[in-house]
């Protein structure tokens, strides 16, 4: 009896054993898979952030080519191109632009800037490429007024179909590379501009700064040789003008370098941030390791996995309730915003993206009149009208309180999104809520269009929000449309 107790404890101890080992073993992988895992993220966090910073910087200078272009126009009208009225003009529209400095140049290369100084530039590469018709984003070059180092926008200024000179300004190179990358990971990282050989033309770093004009490559390559076949991979995608993202070590610490074309003069946008930082959210997972190892050494790993599944159920349960309002089961306002600027910025668009902004007309005195209760069954019966309105397609969303917003997809045709406004105006107006009369409820609704009127959420939200107050002054019960080029609301 004895013996076979012994051999039954011996038993249970190695399948325990062979069960804790194949235990730690997936753990080990799993940790591996973690890691690989993690870097991958992070690697794609940062494609995806260059890739956005892109897009902006690129917005940014295609809006002031064509602030440019509205002045070269605006100045052709006149008979002299050095006229006092359009030196009065330039002195006016610097003011609160990104441009330091904005000036009219004749055909002979003669300019006057803004603040009535005068320059010769008719040597300067862009000036003759402005002459031949072009729009020219121009190299970096030293200010002919001051010194310092720049780039120049310049823009031919025509009469007739005659090129009669060029309207330029002039970007200092340091608060261009400001704009970039302010928000991301709490400007711990840097951006660089480079020209697609690797020669840094604009780079916002303490570490660095020093190093202008100087090759990317060379910098990263020169002290430790593990980074030189990473990089001979960025100097391929570099002339070639692909994207990538790539690990390399500088002053005894490891960076992320994520890069993709500018767009412009075959030029690079970099980011350069350190790997600590840039994995810093995804710490804890290390930490949760070595707590599942001490679990799993003392047996309680399987409670730990249960546990955990069953938290992560209710997690999952949490965050779809997070993303639902909880009155009228909708999206709610976080949700709505993030799902809008994901349309925006990946979304397969085509034709007009409209976003609405819809409340109810004095809903408070429903309150104070009929009870809140009775408000609440507004609230819900307004989202059901939104719901059926629109096709399954469009983002729908409570903004909070009375408050409504609607991003319609790919509309071909602006009198669509004006038939709906007006429909729902209707169906306010008709709206039966027992115990209110009909035509008690009315709506006001306030509306932009992507791209027209703003290219991200931010902008679309405030001229929505503007039509809307428009909306009210005019009377509530209708709908406008925000129009910038006239500036002013319409419906």
């Amino acid at each position: 009896m004895k013996r076979l107790k012994q051999y039954s404890f011996w038993e249970y101890m190695r399948v325990l054993f062979v069960f804790i080992a194949g235990l730690a073993v997936s753990l080990l992988v799993f940790s591996y898979n973690v890691q690989v895992r993690t870097e991958q993220n992070v690697e794609e966090l940062l494609d995806y952030n260059t890739d956005h910073q892109q897009s902006q910087l690129k917005f940014m200078l295609n809006t002031q080519f064509i602030y440019l272009s509205n002045i070269a126009d605006y100045v052709a009208k006149e008979d002299s191109l050095m006229c006092e009225k359009n030196q009065e003009l330039l002195s006016c529209m610097t003011q609160d632009t990104l441009f330091h400095a904005i000036s009219i140049i004749d055909t002979d290369g003669n300019g006057v800037t803004n603040d009535g100084k005068e320059q010769k530039v008719a040597d300067r590469d862009y000036f003759k490429r402005t002459m031949k018709g072009e729009e020219v984003l121009s190299d970096p070059l030293y200010s002919s007024l001051d010194g310092k180092r720049r780039v120049v926008l310049s823009v031919p200024i025509k009469k007739n179909g005659e090129i009669i000179g060029a309207v330029a300004g002039s970007f200092d190179m340091v608060k261009l590379s400001q704009i970039l990358f302010e928000d991301v990971y709490q400007g711990k990282g840097y951006p660089m501009i480079t020209t697609w050989e690797g020669k840094i033309i604009a780079v916002e770093s303490d570490e660095i700064k020093d190093l202008q004009d100087e090759n990317l490559f060379e910098i990263y390559q020169g002290k430790f040789g593990r980074n030189r076949e990473r990089l001979e991979s960025a100097r391929q995608d570099f002339k070639f003008h692909r994207k990538n993202c790539i690990k390399v070590k500088y002053k005894k610490q490891a960076y992320y370098i994520a890069y993709e074309s500018l767009g412009y003069n075959q030029w690079m946008l970099c980011y350069t941030v350190p790997v600590s930082v840039a994995s810093e959210e995804y710490s804890f997972i290390t930490v949760y390791e070595y707590r599942l190892l001490g679990a799993v050494i003392v047996g309680v790993l399987i409670m730990l996995l249960v546990l955990w599944k069953l938290n992560q159920k209710k997690q999952t349960d949490l965050i779809n309730r997070a993303q639902m309002d909880s009155m009228t089961n909708i999206l709610n306002k976080s949700s709505i915003q993030y799902q809008i600027n994901d349309w925006l910025q990946h979304g397969e668009k085509e034709g007009i993206q409209a976003l609405l902004m819809l409340d109810l007309d004095q809903f408070k005195n429903i309150n104070d009149t009929y009870g809140h209760a009775l408000g609440d069954e507004v609230i819900k019966a307004a989202a059901k009208v939104l719901k059926d309105t629109f096709r399954s397609s469009d983002i729908v969303g409570r903004a909070g309180g009375d408050e409504f917003m609607v991003l319609m997809k790919n509309v071909r045709w602006d009198k669509v999104i004006e038939r709906q406004m007006l429909e729902l105006c209707r169906k306010f107006e008709n709206l039966k809520i027992e115990s209110i009369p009909c035509g008690a409820i009315h709506c006001s609704i306030g509306a932009a269009y992507y791209p027209d009127h703003g290219m991200n959420f931010d902008e679309l939200y405030h001229y929505a929000d503007e039509a809307l107050y428009e909306a009210k002054r005019q009377g509530r019960n209708t709908y406008v449309i925000y129009h910038q080029e006239k500036e002013n609301l319409n419906h």
